[in-house]
């Protein structure tokens, strides 16, 4: 969480200054997403991305030096600087890629879990998508089929409030994305983001129920970016000072740090 936390602080506004994109979205505030549910997970094991996925792939063990390598455009990135921030991919640690477009690595991670699954590989797939994508008719497509087959796949919304500026309670049916589950015939779990070890928890009884064979499950964490949707957004202009301030005392590294300390 920590080493996220600095790349998406350090790093991005370093980016940023010298105007290598405008496409660099902060996924600080969210560290504990990725990290309880990649710590499952093997470099055998696959993961999808959003176009906010610094921290998935952090997570997930790729080298964030030559992540930043390939925000420079440098051929030393694991893209060869081609992908950039949205494109970043590595195959060795399963890894199948940052997207730009809203949901669409959720077809890639099901793909993923049917290859584990004929091929009996016993690998998992996570696909992760935000509350924005949760509209999107390819994550509904993709949850049917993966239901309707069984396969090993869990579907990770990191539901952070806001799809760039609308907030979720406008663009959502129901009062969780989770609750959708039930039309796919699997479980769906709600869980405080903020709290990696809730995180860890959950992503743990739906990681192992994938590899046991008894098909996906949907995971929602609640979860929150403290910046804004890219650079170059300015969150005042729909979030209150008060709802930030209310976020950022549940920061996910205050909350570790207050929870294992004590516990020596």
């Amino acid at each position: 969480m920590a080493t996220i936390r600095n790349f998406e602080e350090r790093g991005i506004p370093e980016a940023g200054q010298r105007q290598v994109s405008s496409s660099l979205h902060s996924s600080a505030g969210q560290e504990a997403v990725p990290t309880g549910v990649c710590a499952h997970l093997t470099n055998e094991d696959y993961i999808g991305s959003t176009h906010r996925g610094h921290g998935h792939c952090i997570a997930k063990g790729v080298d964030p030096k030559l992540m930043m390598a390939e925000l420079f455009g440098r051929a030393t990135g694991p893209n060869k600087g081609k992908g950039g921030s949205m494109h970043i991919a590595d195959m060795s640690k399963g890894m199948l890629g940052t997207n730009g477009v809203v949901a669409a690595s959720v077809p890639l991670a099901v793909g993923a879990a049917l290859t584990s699954k004929l091929k009996k590989l016993g690998r998992v797939a996570v696909a992760f998508f935000g509350d924005g994508g949760a509209n999107q008719g390819v994550l509904h497509e993709s949850m049917n089929l993966a239901s309707v087959w069984k396969l090993p796949v869990i579907f990770c919304c990191e539901n952070n409030g806001y799809a760039e500026s609308t907030p979720v309670e406008y663009g959502l049916s129901v009062a969780n994305v989770s609750d959708r589950a039930a039309g796919y015939d699997m479980p769906g779990i709600n869980v405080d983001g903020m709290d990696v070890f809730a995180v860890y928890d959950a992503a743990g009884q739906a990681i192992a129920r994938a590899r046991a064979g008894e098909g996906p499950s949907l995971l929602e964490c609640k979860t929150y970016r403290y910046y804004g949707h890219t650079v170059f957004d300015n969150p005042r202009s729909y979030r209150t000072e008060e709802e930030e301030a209310h976020w950022r005392a549940r920061d996910p590294l205050k909350q570790f740090r207050e929870a294992v300390i004590p516990q020596g």
